[in-house]
């Protein structure tokens, strides 16, 4: 058969693969939003079965000479059919009612803060992995626990923020300088003063983290954070404070010696969004954030870790934070404070804030609260959409 004979093998299986998915597209919805997702995904599919097509009738398929260039271009759109079958096509067997009231007030919030509407996600209830997003599809998935919950839905715009960071790629290019920067000048410090291996093994790990390339995940979740800050204000920073004590390995990880991952330390997510707040003239509301989250802090067993502020430089954390107001100004994203004052079910923005805020009064009687909340919710959504 010989390897490209077998690849073009794979080929016809990944064809009739695409064919099977093709009909799961195919969705009759009373949804809108729903309707047109499926037309979306239905598109990617037919394009995809073309590119396989092409692969088909291509020389690099026949020739073993290029099997290299086959290979890469059959893995590339096997990644692609993947994608779909993995997260977008569940959704169209899956959406029902409950998906789309939250697309409903997803798409009023959406007004509320200038979101654009050609960037609207289709959200789906049905994540066991908290929030999640995949910006190329323009979806989002919430934990059906917190369809009946608002406290964690400034995660939901989190994730709607890693969408603009995708479809925006000049969002945070004002701050790749400064990146480049603190890492030259940290990089000459050390040398200078002959610092040992592992100063600069740290070194080498957080440039690439900050980075701008594959790996520099930090900058994209820190700039995620902030956009929510800034068009929710001090709510944002209360959810980070309750996702850190409900999902935490620790408040200073990943520090240097621990195993390097995507996100920043809570700490320094906690610290960035104390700059933002700062920033929209919050200060007051920062230094509440700040008074809770010491206080929680006291009463852990942890201790700072050397090397922490290596990965986490105050230097880069005021950076981003600066960088991001601006260019959520410039991108036409309304900031909190710019946002006229309504009753709490007027807006979901107000409705967001006013949680929070019952929440920290009176946390036992909150659970009454947002049940009649949400009820009045989804009345004024009858309303207007």
């Amino acid at each position: 058969m010989g390897v490209n004979g077998f690849l073009a093998g794979l080929c016809v299986d990944l064809y009739g693969r695409c064919q099977r998915l093709l009909l799961y597209s195919k969705v009759v919805s009373p949804y809108p939003e729903l309707s047109s997702f499926s037309s979306t995904i239905y598109t990617k599919l037919q394009q995809l079965k073309e590119r396989i097509v092409d692969l088909q009738d291509s020389d690099i398929i026949r020739d073993q000479r290029f099997w290299r260039n086959a290979y890469e271009e059959y893995q590339d759109i096997s990644s692609e059919v993947s994608l779909l079958e993995q997260f977008a096509i569940p959704v169209l067997i899956r959406y029902n009612a409950s998906d789309h009231l939250q697309n409903r007030w997803v798409t009023l919030f959406a007004r509320e803060i200038g979101y654009p509407q050609e960037l609207l996600p289709i959200v789906t209830t049905t994540s066991n992995q908290y929030y999640w997003a995949k910006p190329e599809l323009q979806l989002i998935a919430m934990p059906i626990g917190d369809v009946g919950g608002i406290l964690g839905w400034p995660d939901l715009v989190h994730e709607m923020a890693h969408i603009l960071l995708e479809y925006w790629p000049d969002f945070l290019a004002e701050f790749r300088p400064h990146v480049k920067q603190y890492f030259d000048k940290k990089r000459q410090s050390i040398i200078d003063l002959n610092s040992n291996e592992n100063d600069n093994k740290w070194l080498i790990e957080a440039r690439l983290k900050w980075g701008d390339r594959h790996e520099g995940l930090w900058q994209i979740e820190m700039a995620a954070n902030l956009i929510a800050t800034f068009v929710l204000g001090s709510s944002f920073g209360w959810q980070h404070v309750r996702l850190s004590i409900n999902h935490t390995h620790g408040p200073y990880a990943p520090s240097p010696s621990d195993p390097i991952e995507d996100h920043p330390a809570d700490q320094a997510q906690l610290d960035c969004i104390s700059e933002m707040l700062t920033l929209m003239r919050l200060q007051d509301e920062s230094n509440k954030l700040r008074s809770q989250w010491d206080e929680i802090l006291n009463r852990m067993p942890v201790e700072y870790p050397q090397g922490y502020s290596l990965y986490y430089p105050s230097e880069l954390l005021k950076g981003i934070a600066e960088v991001v107001f601006n260019s959520c100004k410039a991108h036409g994203l309304i900031c909190f404070t710019d946002q006229p004052k309504k009753r709490q079910n007027m807006t979901i923005l107000n409705l967001i804030d006013q949680a929070w805020h019952q929440f920290r009064i009176s946390s036992q009687d909150y659970s009454t609260w947002e049940v009649n909340a949400l009820k009045d919710l989804e009345y004024h959504l009858d309303d207007i959409l």
